[in-house]
């Protein structure tokens, strides 16, 4: 299913009856996601960026091991994929929802270690009525956590491939390259959102878990600012005093 909020060229073209095209007004990458979500009927799903490209078995590698292994979530790797996320050995299975929580839920979504956040280089089991999940306010670069932070509470069994599949474009307006208040306001977001959803995982949303994720995150900001192309000296400094002075 291809989500579309900005007018398709060639209205006319036939899909074949293997894609559908959700037409709809601009209400942001998380929320067109969720719309989607709820219009499918396949037993796993997975996403991928307009900008960037998939291996073509990406998918089918993933299904099988999925399927294989009876998983209700798949991690493969990606292009430039730095040391520090490559936690886990390829055909690694976590099969308890214990072993997730250990594995993967509280390092990389609740203490922010690794870059295992991300969507598009997963494939989920579709068990879900998405209509329960956050609806955020507007459109945030930390959308994939919040989606994750959400569909992990009932992963009972993820498996990784570590080959990389997904091919991931580092465009120039990518947040580890810009940053605005709008980027600011997507933290802020995020830092609610988790506050709301930490307790379901019996995590204390002032508890040292969470302080670790806001400051590491927090500094990520920061660098991006620092980096930032897009802002003047005046704006820069203006931003960093907000980070500095922003609570968890």
């Amino acid at each position: 299913l291809v989500r579309n909020q900005v007018k398709v060229k060639g209205e006319g073209v036939q899909w074949n009856g293997r894609l559908s095209v959700l037409h709809q007004e601009n209400c942001g990458c998380y929320q067109a996601r969720l719309n989607a979500l709820k219009q499918i009927t396949t037993p796993y799903f997975g996403f991928a960026d307009a900008d960037d490209a998939v291996d073509p078995v990406m998918f089918e590698r993933m299904l099988r091991f999925a399927e294989d292994q009876e998983l209700d979530v798949v991690q493969c790797g990606f292009d430039g994929e730095q040391d520090e996320f490559k936690l886990w050995a390829d055909g690694c299975v976590l099969g308890s929802r214990e072993e997730v929580w250990n594995g993967f839920a509280k390092p990389v979504l609740i203490e922010g270690k690794g870059g295992g956040a991300f969507v598009w280089n997963k494939l989920y089991r579709n068990q879900y009525d998405f209509s329960s999940f956050d609806p955020t306010d507007h459109d945030t670069n930390f959308e994939d956590m919040i989606f994750n932070l959400q569909f992990f509470l009932k992963v009972e069994r993820m498996g990784f491939l570590t080959a990389p599949l997904y091919h991931y474009a580092m465009v120039e307006g990518s947040a580890v390259h810009s940053f605005s208040e709008s980027k600011l306001k997507d933290f802020r977001e995020v830092v609610r959102v988790r506050r709301a959803l930490l307790p379901r995982y019996g995590v204390d949303p002032d508890g040292e878990e969470n302080r670790a994720w806001f400051k590491l995150n927090r500094m990520n900001c920061i660098k991006s600012t620092i980096r930032a192309g897009n802002l003047t000296v005046g704006q820069k400094m203006a931003l960093l005093v907000k980070l500095l002075k922003g609570k968890m």
